[in-house]
């Protein structure tokens, strides 16, 4: 009876670890493939990352940055607030994302900019004496000293306040 016991839990164990090999090296052929030797782990001191503010309304010329004045992360210095403007201090995948508000009641037509082609836009058209926020987001693959800016497409005012109502934020994350 020991012996048929055995036998049992025995077999058991090399159907589980059949089992389970099998899904681990399908999982391992599936996610585990290596492109690169050299580690490419994002850090705090080499991810070139920000996130910046307007705090007081501005009359923005058409085809010109916004200038988010208010800079609450800038890793490796790649926005320059006096500019508007990020400059990619490295290649890699980045994410933007911004909001902007209208001013009450007026329209407000702002496009996100990877150099000089508009990629994505907010348009916001208040249908009274209201605000209107609007947002977007984007995933560009950018080579070192590309731009990305928000920029008007007209003769616009951004509206903001101290508390950061419009902002521009970005960061890598991808080598």
């Amino acid at each position: 009876m020991k012996l048929i016991s055995s036998v049992n839990v025995l077999t058991l164990i090399f159907l589980v670890e059949m089992v389970v090999g099998t899904r681990l090296g399908y999982h391992n052929k599936r996610y585990n493939k290596k492109k690169d030797t050299e580690c490419q782990c994002l850090n705090r001191d080499t991810t070139p990352a920000f996130s910046a503010v307007l705090t007081n309304a501005q009359n923005v010329a058409e085809n010109t940055a916004t200038k988010f004045d208010r800079v609450v992360t800038n890793i490796l210095d790649g926005y320059d607030p006096a500019t508007g403007i990020f400059t990619a201090p490295i290649d890699g995948v980045y994410h933007f994302s911004s909001s902007v508000l209208s001013p009450k009641g007026n329209k407000l037509f702002v496009s996100l900019y990877h150099n000089d082609v508009a990629i994505t836009s907010i348009w916001a058209s208040p249908a009274d004496a209201t605000f209107e926020m609007g947002t977007t987001n984007m995933v560009l693959d950018l080579k070192e000293g590309d731009e990305v800016a928000i920029r008007s497409r007209g003769n616009y005012r951004v509206h903001s306040h101290p508390d950061g109502f419009s902002s521009f934020s970005g960061f890598m994350i991808s080598k």
